[in-house]
């Protein structure tokens, strides 16, 4: 589906379609274009927080099938401007939780999250990780794609994550990092059920990630996932 097909809805609010800035455009029409047909894509009016939705038409049995061809990676320039240095970020969640082998890649990651007010605890092991998760609340699981040896494909805690019940996941940030991802690629983060992706040679700019990534994620969808959370909590 072509993100040029993309209509965006009336807002009942302000009776006009999200006024969106052209970084908020471009992750909804990313967003969009993986759509599989019939699936919606939920998001907020930046005016007044309205929820939206956006749904990918079905198929027809009449129209041709067209190959989708994704949008390229971003441009990572703008980590190289001073202006962009991470900056000291309070957070209120209760922690962050780190699975990584490799000691250089956990510390940095480790100094990070803590520069940023996580209570950040460490896992030895998939078993660890689940039975810590049992019983404290993160609000940012980090994992390292060779975590268990063999990627993503059969990784235990990975499946965990994709299949935890919204009432659970919509409080975590989900960061993957390896040596095959692509950093800030909205789209392969998506493909993974993830809210980012960082490759491994990125993490020495981890700091200047997640400060591009935390606030545009909470911006775009932080009304939604408040509202999903008042949803339930009525039911």
């Amino acid at each position: 589906m072509a993100a040029s097909a993309m209509s965006l809805p009336v807002c009942s609010t302000c009776g006009r379609p999200p006024q969106l800035t052209e970084s908020q455009l471009a992750r909804v029409q990313q967003a969009y274009a993986a759509l599989a047909p019939g699936k919606s894509l939920n998001f907020a009016c930046p005016g007044c927080r309205q929820p939206l939705s956006l749904t990918a038409p079905g198929p027809t049995a009449s129209a041709p099938v067209n190959v989708v061809v994704p949008p390229p990676p971003p441009s990572l320039a703008w980590m190289d401007d001073e202006r962009f240095k991470a900056q000291e970020r309070a957070s209120d969640v209760p922690g962050a939780l780190i699975l990584c082998q490799d000691p250089a890649m956990r510390q940095t990651m480790q100094e990070v999250l803590t520069t940023l007010g996580y209570q950040v605890r460490l896992a030895n092991s998939v078993t660890e990780a689940l039975d810590v998760m049992r019983f404290q609340a993160f609000g940012c699981v980090a994992l390292h794609t060779n975590f268990e040896g063999n990627g993503l494909e059969g990784s235990r805690m990975h499946e965990y994550m994709r299949h935890l019940a919204m009432t659970h996941r919509r409080s975590i940030f989900y960061i993957l990092i390896g040596p095959k991802l692509r950093t800030l690629y909205d789209l392969q983060a998506l493909a993974f059920s993830a809210n980012l992706t960082v490759a491994e040679g990125d993490l020495p700019r981890f700091a200047q990630v997640l400060s591009r990534a935390i606030p545009a994620h909470e911006e775009l969808f932080g009304p939604l996932v408040e509202e999903l959370g008042d949803r339930l909590s009525a039911r």
